[in-house]
């Protein structure tokens, strides 16, 4: 955009955030970094409202109004909104959270519509943010995350936020759960987001912390894992206890300077705390050799059959347990009942089948991602 000076600015991004409570308690450091930007975003994972009757959800989850404070602490500008726990608590529970960030002056996006524009100082930022698709979704349902539109559509919405925005950012929330590296669909479209114009393109739904990538300097996260969310599902789970502020410096709309700042959830003492501050150049390429994520995803993938958890985590020996989730799957397809996600792991671990379904992988995403 033209017509006023550009100045610098900085960004943090904070992950996946759910309070349940308002005595978590947060390390000076954190909070000091955060008062230190222009602009602090995070994912509010589910509803800052009380607990309401009604629920869709088999374990609904959400912010409890009280920590709202902890909103204030963090020096929050803006909330994401589009993510698969937003509806957990219907339509009410998002005039509830509506409400309780207008009441604090926080912005919200990801609700209403997929993409917004706000203004932080001189700077004019578009923020799109879409949802995989999972329980109630716009525009069927009013306050419902919008999922991702055909590549036609969605392109046209980025160019027109572009040329009317200093600084555009993409956020998705989606795809594989308790990953150490992206599921090769997604990393796929992400970085096909990256060459499309697009500031910084930014991804959550793992509640782990995954690899960056730069493409011409354009920074793809796949994920910044966990700043706090406490539930027994997470707790069951590697990885869910770490996070990754980062944050941004921006010169004349495009990002200089990429810091991460990793943080650590003490669950006992509901307590963040920092653990180590590191750069990132976004001055050069940095790309996941496919060799590399092909091995990684694999070994996630088997590493999931194998898991201790629910009832087939009780099988032995570990073969076993295995090859009953295998089954698990493949009953599931034939039935039509398979998430695309559980047909992409039981394929990446036959043997046969798994390089060229990684290939197939990484072609489809890019072109085909209505996931």
């Amino acid at each position: 955009m033209d017509g006023y000076e550009r100045v610098n600015m900085k960004i943090l991004f904070i992950g996946d955030s759910l309070f349940d409570t308002e005595k978590v308690i947060i390390d000076e450091q954190i909070l000091r970094l955060c008062r230190g930007v222009d602009c602090v975003i995070v994912n509010l994972e589910g509803p800052i409202t009380e607990k309401l009757p009604g629920s869709t959800k088999k374990n609904p989850i959400n912010t409890t109004p009280k920590a709202l404070e902890i909103l204030k602490k963090l020096n929050v500008g803006l909330a994401i909104l589009a993510n698969n726990h937003s509806m957990d608590f219907g339509e009410k529970g998002i005039e509830n959270t509506l409400e309780n960030l207008n009441s604090i002056g926080v912005r919200y996006a990801g609700i209403g519509a997929p993409t917004k524009s706000i203004q932080v100082g001189n700077m004019k930022i578009a923020v799109m943010a879409f949802s995989h698709r999972e329980g109630l979704m716009s525009p069927e349902i009013y306050g419902a995350p919008f999922s991702l539109p055909k590549w036609e559509i969605l392109q046209n919405q980025i160019e027109g936020m572009i040329c009317k925005n200093d600084i555009t950012l993409f956020s998705y929330h989606g795809g594989e759960e308790h990953f150490f590296y992206p599921w090769p669909r997604r990393a796929a479209f992400l970085r096909k987001l990256a060459r499309s114009g697009i500031t910084i393109v930014l991804g959550h739904h793992s509640h782990s912390v995954q690899p960056i990538e730069i493409h011409n300097n354009v920074p793809v996260i796949f994920s910044l894992g966990n700043f706090y969310l406490n539930t027994i599902r997470q707790k069951q789970r590697v990885g869910t206890d770490k996070g990754v502020l980062i944050e941004f410096e921006f010169q004349h709309g495009k990002p200089i300077n990429l810091t991460q700042h990793f943080t650590k959830i003490d669950r006992s003492e509901r307590r963040i705390s920092l653990v180590k501050t590191t750069q990132l150049s976004v001055s050069h390429d940095v790309i996941l050799p496919n060799i590399q994520h092909q091995e990684k995803w694999e070994d996630e993938c088997r590493n999931l059959l194998n898991l201790n958890i629910g009832t087939l985590g009780k099988i032995k020996p570990i073969w076993l347990r295995a090859r009953v989730r295998q089954i698990k799957y493949l009953v599931q397809i034939l039935l039509g009942k398979a998430r695309l996600i559980d047909r992409d792991i039981l394929f990446s671990t036959i043997p046969w089948l798994k390089n060229f379904h990684f290939q197939k992988m990484l072609r489809n995403g890019a072109k085909d991602f209505q996931f």
